[in-house]
């Protein structure tokens, strides 16, 4: 068993810490998900503007790693099929291949009836958090509803 600790004042050179280390040092203390108490806690809403919707202000952590949005983001979905439903997820993905947790749209199957959401990734270099679920009606030109999915399993 080997024991770890930290962190101490560098002394010529001697401490070094990498992002693993520092990120162990919130195990335990934060779980995943969206600060509920920082801007509009990442609150996805329709921008009134075609196939848009609107990504509020807010911060989260994924697997102690963290994104801070400042100002609200403005994302276009991909138009509706003729007729097909789908659902669309906003995401919040942790890449760590990449080295980022950025905002996205994850983009779900279209189907006769009742779509499923797609289901988030989760792998040992890819993590997401949903933020909200987007039903796009088969012929819309607006997004037909809008479910906020934070907190949830997803």
């Amino acid at each position: 068993m080997a024991i770890t600790s930290g962190f101490f004042d560098s002394i010529d050179g001697d401490r070094v810490y990498n992002a693993e280390q520092m990120t162990r040092y919130f195990d335990g203390l934060v779980s995943d998900g969206v600060y509920e108490s920082i801007g509009d806690r990442f609150l996805v809403s329709s921008a009134n503007d075609g196939m848009k919707v609107t990504v509020g202000t807010g911060r989260a952590i994924i697997k102690s790693r963290w994104i801070l949005n400042d100002e609200a983001a403005t994302m276009t979905l991909d138009p509706s099929d003729s007729t097909k439903n789908r659902i669309d997820a906003i995401v919040l993905r942790l890449d760590l291949t990449s080295r980022n947790v950025v905002l996205t749209i994850k983009k779900g199957t279209a189907v006769s009836g009742t779509p499923a959401m797609p289901e988030p990734t989760r792998t040992a270099t890819l993590y997401e958090l949903y933020l909200a679920a987007v039903l796009i009606s088969a012929g819309s030109t607006q997004p037909t509803s809008i479910t906020a999915l934070r907190p949830s399993s997803y």
